[in-house]
């Protein structure tokens, strides 16, 4: 009975989601309209295939055939044939435009039997097409304008490196539909006070160079009727003759090998969407002659900075702080550094560390000079000499004598010796731990400054949007203001915004190179050596392996408890800082028990001696009747004792002096472990804080893109003001800042507390990983069981 029931409910909700028969969608046949062969149509196909079908769920089936795909061969005549089968075929519904001669010739025509979106139309007023009150006002005629700002373009250009001749290049088959281009872009152009010449583009690149010889610099603009190799041809040669490039169509040439571009990709994005939106509502009923034409474009400075080197180009600080910079280090790596990288890096090569790596192996040596004085000694040593004979007749000596000396030496008890070999033997493992301190200081330090890096970075690339995004505005705010919809108090204010945007830009390029050079120096490399980096989340395949069983501790309060306890417990058990007071303890334990011992231990040693006189030379004078006489060989040995009697009070002071060392030492320790249990809680609150703020400034950071998506379109339809779009665009900033700065404060703050703990996760193997791991869950497993 359960089971008819539900699936009884089942059956009457997919009635209900289900359309009926009756409500079968329509099916919305496309037909595209292209100019010739280029290899840009398939993508721009695509990218409105896409979001047509975004769009239509629910509302409409679009339906694309390949077959109604009609390319032309670049002439007008090929484009209006296609046009007119297109415009005849019943089976096509809507008409799409995907190039400037095909929209040009769509739009002149005086009846559209069906709806007709062109999507590039270069300029309406140049192109004289018709045009009402923002729309085409004809009939089933939709068409997309981007105002192509020429003069900025160009002004930039000018900005990048200067010149007084410009030559234009374009396509021959684009002049053929603006025949008034040259004059009105020579106009537009007059205020910059160059020389520009119109290049209608030859058959090839060698005659194409050939027709601007002379120029100092060159505009390109859209030649999508040659085959690739052909651009490259043209461009290379440009550059081989030091004149540089400048492209209309932007970032996608300039990665070719264009030295720089202004257009952003994002327009072609914001040009599919629109259409996309106005195909929805033409299947709704409206009229694609009332629909919105106009358009404002997105700029994106480009700049190759391969290119730029190869002409002896250096941009300004101002234009390099607003662009995104291609290939801009000079030295081609394949490397890009990553977090373990870094680390491994600096660990082998840093200096402070290689430092105090040579002072523990100096400190080696100390025990072995303390060590070496339980060895025997040995000493030899040999003698000449002469005495007046008479002096040696008197003292039954010869005159003249030569002998050699060997002395043995061996300590057999020496409290003083005894403590200074247990004293330097402790001082040593002193230096060793102070090493592993080092060693976690590169590593903290090192990991630090890399993050840093990473933070610096996202703000640099998140400034650069600003810049873009403010220069959008103003492009807005001046084409309102062409057309009257706003007071050119807000171009003003674009302006100053534009300016002080700038100004961030150029800071934030500054504080990227210096993290670039605080990370250079912790890894011996060349301080203004550029790095190639990426920017990280939590998903980040290290941070993930290694951290991810960390979240659920951090994330739950009653956990997190647990985990400080742990961490505390475990800091204190293997700090290496701890561990260096513990070797300086012990090493004045010796001494003070060395002092004490001085009061009543004597020193023993025990010495030989051998000579032999070699040579002697006696006068013939009288000897001494019956007196043994002595061989040449001499020998002794000898046990010697000592003991300071009295010293004065030096005994007393060095026994009270080393006491007080001792409960120095005693209470240095006491307040390290307080330290050391105060930064790793201090800093796991923060931890937990920042890992709180990863999902919350990311969800304010997309609530507050969605919200400048649409208060920036209710500017330009002008329903909200200046003062509604520089509120949401601030709130944008900073939320994305936030959002970008939020990983790495909680990965900077887990280094912190991995610091003060004695350990980094990370540089763990596998298998200790998982013991700490294991650890961790037996303490908390233990402890919830209380």
């Amino acid at each position: 009975m359960r089971f008819q029931t539900l699936l009884m409910s089942v059956m009457f909700l997919w009635c209900i989601a289900s359309p009926s028969h009756s409500q079968v969608m329509k099916k919305i046949r496309f037909g595209f309209l292209i100019d010739g062969p280029a290899e840009n149509n398939r993508d721009l196909v695509a990218k409105f295939q896409n979001e047509v079908t975004a769009l239509s769920w629910g509302n409409f089936q679009p339906v694309f055939s390949a077959d109604k795909q009609l390319t032309g061969n670049w002439s007008a005549e090929s484009v209006r044939q296609n046009a007119d089968t297109l415009l005849r075929d019943l089976s096509v519904d809507v008409i799409v435009s995907l190039g400037v001669i095909a929209s040009n010739d769509l739009c002149k025509r005086s009846a559209l039997a069906k709806p007709v979106i062109a999507l590039f139309a270069m300029d309406a007023a140049l192109q004289n097409l018709p045009y009402k009150d923002g729309t085409s006002g004809m009939k089933n005629l939709n068409y997309l304008t981007v105002p192509h700002n020429f003069f900025r373009d160009v002004e930039t250009f000018q900005r990048i490196t200067s010149f007084k001749k410009l030559a234009i290049v374009t396509s021959p088959y684009y002049l053929a539909v603006l025949p008034s281009f040259g004059e009105s872009i020579k106009k537009e152009l007059a205020p910059l006070g160059i020389e520009t010449t119109v290049v209608s583009a030859a058959s090839s690149a060698s005659e194409t160079l050939a027709q601007v010889a002379g120029a100092e610099a060159v505009y390109l603009a859209p030649i999508l009727h040659w085959p690739a190799n052909e651009w490259t041809l043209l461009v290379n040669g440009l550059h081989q003759k030091r004149v540089p490039t400048f492209s209309f169509i932007g970032k996608p040439e300039v990665a070719k090998g264009a030295l720089a571009g202004l257009n952003s990709d994002r327009t072609i994005a914001k040009i599919m969407r629109r259409a996309a939106v106005h195909v929805q509502r033409i299947v709704s009923g409206e009229n694609a002659g009332s629909l919105p034409v106009n358009m404002i474009g997105e700029e994106n400075l480009v700049i190759n900075m391969a290119t730029a080197r190869a002409l002896g180009i250096s941009p300004s600080y101002e234009v390099a702080s607003e662009a995104e910079l291609l290939n801009d280090d000079e030295t081609v790596t394949t490397t890009t550094y990553d977090l373990a990288s870094v680390v491994n890096e600096a660990l082998q090569v840093n200096l402070d560390l290689k430092a105090d790596y040579q002072d523990m192996m100096s400190g080696q040596q100390d025990v072995r000079r303390a060590r070496s004085y339980f060895l025997p000694t040995l000493e030899v040593s040999g003698s000449a000499y002469q005495i007046d004979a008479d002096r040696a007749d008197a003292s039954f000596q010869p005159n003249k004598t030569l002998s050699g000396s060997v002395t043995v030496s061996q300590l057999l008890f020496s409290e003083k010796t005894f403590a200074n070999l247990s004293i330097r033997k402790n001082l040593q493992l002193s230096r060793e731990w102070s090493y592993q301190q080092t060693r976690l200081d590169i590593t903290r330090d090192a990991a630090k400054a890399y993050f840093d890096l990473l933070k610096a970075a996202s703000y640099d690339r998140i400034q650069k949007d600003n810049v873009t995004r403010t220069r959008s505005h103003l492009q807005m705010a001046k084409f309102r203001e062409t057309v009257g919809a706003t007071a050119s108090n807000d171009v003003y204010r674009w302006e100053y915004e534009l300016a002080n945007d700038h100004k961030n830009a150029i800071e934030a390029v500054a504080m990227k190179s210096s993290a670039t050079i605080a990370v250079n120096r912790l890894l011996g490399r060349k301080q203004d050596e550029a790095l190639a980096t990426k920017e990280i989340d939590l998903s980040d395949s290290l941070i993930a392996r290694t951290y991810e069983r960390y979240f659920e501790y951090v994330n739950n309060p009653a956990m997190f408890t647990y985990l400080r306890d742990f961490l505390v417990k475990e800091g204190l058990a293997v700090s290496p800082d701890l561990k260096t007071i513990d070797a300086a303890i012990d090493a004045q334990q010796r001494k003070t028990l060395s002092a004490r011992r001085n009061f009543w231990l004597p020193e023993i040693g025990l010495q030989a001696q051998a000579t032999q006189i070699f040579y002697k030379h006696k006068n013939n004078g009288p000897g001494i009747p019956g007196l043994p006489q002595a061989n040449d060989m001499n020998w002794s040995i000898g046990l010697n004792a000592s003991f300071d009697l009295f010293d004065g009070t030096r005994k007393f002071v060095e026994l009270s002096q080393s006491n007080i060392e001792l409960n120095k030492l005693m209470t240095q320790r006491r307040s390290a472990e307080q330290k050391i249990e105060q930064a790793i809680r201090s800093n796991l609150y923060f931890v937990g804080s920042s890992f709180s703020s990863i999902r919350y400034s990311r969800s304010a950071a997309e609530a507050a893109k969605k919200n400048l998506d649409i208060v920036t379109n209710k500017y330009s339809a002008g329903t909200a003001t200046i003062v509604d779009l520089l509120d949401a665009q601030h709130a944008a900033l900073s939320a994305e800042q936030l959002a970008a700065n939020a990983t790495y404060d909680f990965m900077i703050n887990l280094m912190e507390v991995q610091r003060v703990s004695g350990r980094f996760v990370f540089m763990m193997s596998e298998s200790e990983q998982d013991a700490f791991f294991d650890r961790l869950k037996n303490y908390v497993q233990e402890n919830l069981k209380k």
